[in-house]
């Protein structure tokens, strides 16, 4: 009897290492590395499998996907199974993300029955995926007029967010569209390095490419630009396009005629800057604000180009800096317009005489730097006055900063038919 009870603890004991193992790995058991792991929305994911010891044999243990995330759409999967080789207890998968834009999608992983191993902790995990963020791409302008260099730049942005940084170089594509383009590339203007597309530096979400004039034309003045989206991550946002008017740099051909005054146009960005600030409060007493429709300046063409004749028929305060000049034209700039808020091409041309002290009751007559622009399509001058020492007005910012670049005092002119 004791002899025939010992055989029957011995077979059931071999009985129970068989059925425990197929890898003689007595307690065995599989486990995901995780219960709970996120895909993030721009990055890769991998998925760990653990076996309690290292496997003795290759071991395949197959898994059920499931879950409200579509693959093929959300998410790529690299394989529906975990493989170890002999000597491994890690094995891996990948879930890369794809068009994952739907918000409170996940996958579920579970392990299917592996004979000789137990499913331990985790026998499945979850995966939420986080949704990408549509970029909102968008040139910074729908309209710009091309004087001798132009940068034309793009912005994206995250249309929840309203943030975008790049975590890599971005190439935006773009094409010059036939219909709506009238200039011919290489002959009416270039594009520097020939480049058709806009690269976004790593950390930032603003791109240019830079546009040189080279010869105006009638009728051959126009160029459309369009933004060329990727792939369904870009929506386009207020302008996907951008239409360039080639107008060349301002000469006096452009100036010739009559201009009537039309606007004080710097006044509220010089008193929104320095109204809030006691120390400028009597900066502004004396604005010179009071001028008269009724004035006029005269451009005449002299017999050398670039050179000429400012003829003032001025009534207002503008008649105390602008009078009866020679004007002769200098080297234009690219430069911030504080007052405007942005980057602009400038026309200069020196100015001789004006009164430097922009005073009706003192006097200092010298050679002056102006800045012009055409805008509105040539029917609108602007004058740009920073080269004074104003006597009445401005006189401590003058004094703290030594120009009035933060302050220009810009006026407008209606061309006068």
């Amino acid at each position: 009897m004791k002899h025939k009870l010992f055989l029957l603890v011995l077979l059931a004991i071999a009985c129970l290492s068989l059925s425990c193992s197929d890898d003689n790995n007595d307690g065995a058991t599989l486990s995901f590395g995780r219960a709970y792991y996120v895909l993030q929305a721009q990055a890769a994911l991998e998925v760990d499998l653990r076996a309690s010891s290292p496997v003795e044999n290759a071991l395949t243990v197959k898994i059920n996907v499931s879950g409200s995330a579509v693959e093929g759409e959300d998410y790529n999967i690299s394989a529906k199974e975990f493989v170890f080789q002999p000597g491994e207890d890690i094995a891996k998968i990948t879930i890369t993300p794809l068009n994952n834009y739907t918000e409170e999608r996940e996958i579920k992983l579970s392990m299917e029955p592996v004979v000789g191993y137990s499913l331990w902790n985790n026998k499945s995990t979850i995966i939420p995926i986080e949704p990408k963020e549509v970029l909102i791409c968008s040139f910074t302008k729908s309209w710009v007029e091309l004087e001798a260099l132009y940068m034309a730049g793009i912005e994206i942005k995250g249309a929840a967010s309203g943030k975008f940084s790049s975590i890599v170089d971005l190439h935006l594509p773009f094409e010059i569209v036939e219909e709506g383009t009238t200039a011919v590339e290489g002959e009416h203007y270039s594009i520097k390095g020939d480049v058709r597309e806009f690269v976004i530096p790593a950390g930032k979400n603003k791109a240019e490419i830079q546009l040189d004039f080279l010869k105006r034309e009638a009728g051959k003045d126009k160029i459309m630009f369009r933004l060329k989206l990727p792939d369904d991550t870009y929506q386009y946002g207020n302008y996907a396009e951008l239409q360039v008017q080639i107008v060349g740099p301002l000469s006096f051909d452009k100036l010739a005629g009559k201009w009537e005054y039309k606007t004080f146009a710097s006044e509220m960005a010089i008193r929104d800057l320095l109204g809030t600030e006691p120390d400028f409060e009597s900066d502004l007493y004396e604005l010179p604000t009071a001028n008269s429709s009724a004035g006029t300046i005269e451009f005449i063409q002299g017999a050398e180009e670039g050179k000429g004749q400012m003829i003032s028929n001025l009534t207002g305060d503008l008649a105390n800096y602008l009078q009866n000049c020679e004007i002769e034209f200098i080297d234009p700039e690219y430069r911030y317009l504080y007052d405007l808020n942005t980057d602009a091409w400038i026309s200069n041309a020196n100015f001789n005489p004006i009164n430097a002290y922009f005073s009706a009751s003192s006097s200092d007559e010298r050679e002056g730097k102006v800045g012009l622009r055409l805008l509105d399509g040539g029917e609108t001058l602007e004058v740009r006055i920073e080269d004074c020492d104003p006597q009445d007005f401005l006189q401590f910012t003058y004094m703290l900063f030594g120009d009035l670049e933060m302050t220009p005092l810009v006026f407008h002119f209606t061309r006068v038919e």
